[in-house]
Formats: structure tokens, sequence, C-alpha cells
């Protein structure tokens, strides 16, 4: 798109002798060539949101035994760097900056070593600050850690027990082939969480480092669209709303994951359904619960009835959530079953409740659209991500099913007169999470809302499908300026 000046400063003349050659003539791709590419996006799509972090040497260096030049620049661009372009995302992979060769380790290069998925270590020349991060990474990770070296190398007495892949010392022989396929091999399997590569969790089975979530307090709201609809209005919206949901405003129903007894969780439990039922709850001046409107309401749902089955929605009113955050209706879903001495654990189909959760208020809508034929009552849901704390669950693969789920349900329903679904993020690993699982749907960041979202695009929706069915039906509102 040309944006200014003439638009013949933006053409290129033709030459007279532009006729393409023969040996320039543009042929399909071969099938081995369409299967490599099909492969590769195989490839990329299995380890969506994936990451890695490459712990080597910078520039070259003389090797402190040989006394040989070592260009480790050279090794990363030509070994490593097209192994990891075939497997993650541009953004997902990175190497650790210049400044660790002068021996500053940073925080945030420790965030790296401990968090990335898979991180390849070289050891050649016995570099102290890539064998202090090898350290590090063996002591937070129990596998995912890949250690290569040049030929010829031998690794230091402590460590004798690692397994290290050789790379050729030249880097044209025949043997670099084998090393790229190896490399790739063994970056795959870190991903998939196979054996135990590290010593120290070898010799301490059970050993669980990890980072505590940090708690995002400021709410604000990250809209996501499709790329296609960026242009669009209205169009349906996904979103990531962070800090507390005591804060979330605006949002017209709320989904409860509960257990298959419909028991909310005691006032001052730190969970989601504890929140609600407070929330929910009449207190008097000093915050002391008088009457327990949501409680109440989901025993009286429930009927006679001890359990319910797993996915099954009871939909109540709010209470006092209504006034304070705009809440029209709790959505209550069977999502958690109990075990005696064991606790409760996420339903298998978690997708299922997701999508039971959306086509109860979708009903919700259509009767409400059946009496008021102007009037849409729920636009907006907001999700938490529930089961991802489950010991026996893999967070990523959690969040990307609950949101597939959402995004599917409204590929099946096009006519769902829900135009927003929320999902929060009380920490900063939620919000991670919601990012991966967000791009693996082909979502973009579209915009980012501040703490209270207006209503006018509420209203902007409410309108448009007044006018859509009133045009279907074949009476249109007066224009605006007509005599009545």
């Amino acid at each position: 798109m040309v944006s200014g000046g003439d638009v013949t400063d933006y053409i290129q003349p033709e030459e007279e002798d532009s006729v393409p050659a023969a040996n320039e003539v543009h042929h399909p791709p071969s099938i081995d060539e369409s299967l490599a590419a099909a492969e590769h996006q195989s490839t990329v799509d299995r380890y969506l949101g994936k990451s890695c972090f490459v712990i080597m040497p910078f520039g070259k260096k003389i090797h402190p035994f040989t006394n040989e030049e070592i260009d480790f620049d050279e090794i990363y661009e030509r070994l490593i760097e097209p192994v990891l372009k075939g497997i993650f995302e541009e953004d997902r992979y990175k190497r650790a900056d210049s400044a660790t060769d002068s021996g500053l380790i940073h925080s945030e290069m420790i965030e790296d070593i401990i968090s990335s998925d898979v991180a390849i270590v070289d050891i050649t020349s016995g570099n102290p600050n890539v064998l202090y991060e090898l350290g590090v990474r063996h002591a937070a990770k129990r596998s995912g850690t890949v250690v290569i070296k040049r030929a010829g190398d031998q690794i230091p007495f402590n460590i004798g027990g690692i397994r290290a892949f050789e790379y050729p010392t030249d880097l044209n022989s025949t043997e670099f082939d084998e090393f790229v396929r190896m490399l790739t091999l063994s970056v795959r399997s870190g991903l998939d969480g196979g054996h135990v590569d590290s010593l120290v969790h070898g010799l301490h089975r059970g050993l669980n480092v990890t980072r505590r979530p940090r708690v995002i307090a400021r709410r604000e709201t990250f809209v996501y669209r499709w790329k296609e609809d960026f242009e669009c209005e209205p169009a349906r919206e996904f979103c990531i709303v962070t800090g507390d949901i005591g804060d979330i405003s605006d949002v017209d129903a709320w989904v409860n994951p509960e257990n298959t007894a419909m028991q909310m969780g005691r006032f001052y439990d730190n969970s989601v359904s504890a929140t609600i039922r407070y929330y929910g709850a009449k207190r008097d001046p000093k915050g002391f619960v008088k009457e327990d409107f949501i409680a109440n309401a989901l025993k009286r749902a429930m009927a006679n009835h001890a359990v319910v089955q797993p996915g099954t929605v009871l939909v109540t009113r709010s209470g006092a959530l209504l006034q304070t955050n705009g809440v029209k209706r709790i959505l209550h879903v069977a999502a958690q079953y109990g075990e005696p001495s064991k606790g409760y654990m996420t339903v298998r189909n978690a997708s299922g409740c997701v999508s039971n959760c959306l086509r109860t208020l979708d009903s919700l809508n259509q009767r409400r659209i059946d009496r008021v034929k102007d009037s849409v009552e729920f636009d907006s849901v907001m999700i938490p991500l529930f089961g991802i704390r489950n010991p026996d669950k893999i967070p990523e693969q959690v969040a990307r099913e609950l949101v597939e789920a959402a995004v599917l349900h409204f590929e099946k329903h096009p006519s769902s007169l829900i135009d927003r679904v929320y999902f929060s993020a009380y920490t900063d690993v939620d919000k991670s999470l919601c990012e991966q699982a967000f791009k693996s749907q082909g979502l973009q960041r579209f915009a980012i809302e501040p703490q209270r979202r207006t209503r006018d695009r509420r209203r902007k929706r409410r309108m448009h499908e007044f006018l859509k069915k009133a045009a279907k039906a074949g009476v249109l509102p007066p224009k605006q300026g007509d005599a009545e």
C-alpha cells in the first residue's frame, strides 16, 4: 500500500529481457519436499509453546588444553540453530546472552535455565560459567537437558556419568549430518519428558524444585481475535483477564468448577468456588456472612440428588455479585470428583465441561430472545483455568483443551450470541498458559483494555442482532430523523 508520493515511484519498470530463462522456471514442489514441509509443520504444532535455552561460550575462544581457536558462534549458527528452527517457534528459543561470558549470571538467565522445557549445554573446553549453569539446570529439572561437546574433548571427572553428544571438529565433515540428526532426536525426546537425564534427580528420586507463581495484582484484559476479524465489528473475542476474580466486573456469567456433589468451598478457602460463595453472600458491615445466597440456591437446584454426573451444569443467580460485579448468573459445572483420603481431582473430560457451560448459556440466551426480541441477556462468560494444578495433569495440555473447547463451540454454533469468552489468569503462570493456548488456536492479540470495560461494545452487539432479526422479519425501525 502506497502511503504518499507519486505511485510511479514504487513501480519497477519492466526490462526488455525480463522473460525468465529456461532454468528459472518454477516447478511445483516434489512429493519429498511436500512431505518434509508437512512434517516440519506437524513438529512445530506438536511442540507449540515449548521453549529451549542454549548454554554455551560466545565468540572465538582458545581451548585451554589444545590451544586451538574455536568459533562457538559458528557452531551455534551451523549446528544448533537449524535444529531449533525445525522444532520451535521463532520466539521460543534463545541463547544465553554475552553477559555470561564476563561472569555475570543474572536473574533473567537463571529464570531461563530453570523454566525452559529443554536446555542445550555445550561443555566444550570446560567453561566454568557453562558448568555452573549446567549444575543449576540439573538441580531444577529432572529431564530435558541435552549435553554436547566437541569431538575429542574430555568430560570433567565430576560429571563423568553424563551422556554428551559429540559434534565434529570439522564442520564440513560427513559426520555433520549425523550430529544434527542425533541432536534433533535428543531435543524431541527431552520435550516428550522421557528418561531422567539429571545426575541430581537420578540420585534423589522425587526431588521437586519449582518456582512459586507470581500473583498478578493488576486487573487487565488482553483481547484476542483471529487475524481476519481485526477489522470486523462486532467480532467474537477471546480474552485473558488478570488479577483476582473478585475484581472482575461486567462479565455476565461466571463458571464455577465445582465437584460432583456440588458442595461449594468454605468461605475462606483458596478456591474459585469459595470466592464466588463469599462475595455472592449477604454480609454485615464487619464482613461476616448473614445469608449464603449462592450456596443455598445451589442446594435447591440439586433437589434431592446427592451427586450429579461429571460435566453437569446447574445455573443459579449470583447473589450480591450482581450489584458488586455485574454478574447475572453462576454456571456451576461438575468438573471435579472426590475420593476418600485422595482429595478432589479434575474429571477426564474437562473440555466437555467448557462445552456444556457454553451450550447452557446459549440456551439461556435463546429463552430470553423468545420472550424479548431485541435483547440479549448473556453475551460474555468467564472461565477459570481449572485442572492445571492437578499433579497428574500437564498444565499446557489442560489449558489448550479448555481454550480449544471454547473455540470449537463457536465453530459448531456460529450464531451464538456470546461474543466474549474470558479466561481468568490469577498468576503469571496462568497468563503464560493462556497465551500459549490462544496461540495454538491461531488467535492474535488485538487490544489491551484497562480495568473497567465499558458497555458500548455490548450495546453495539445487541443493536446489531436486533437489526438483523428485524431485517429478516421485514420490519425495520425508522431511521434517525425520519418523521414518526
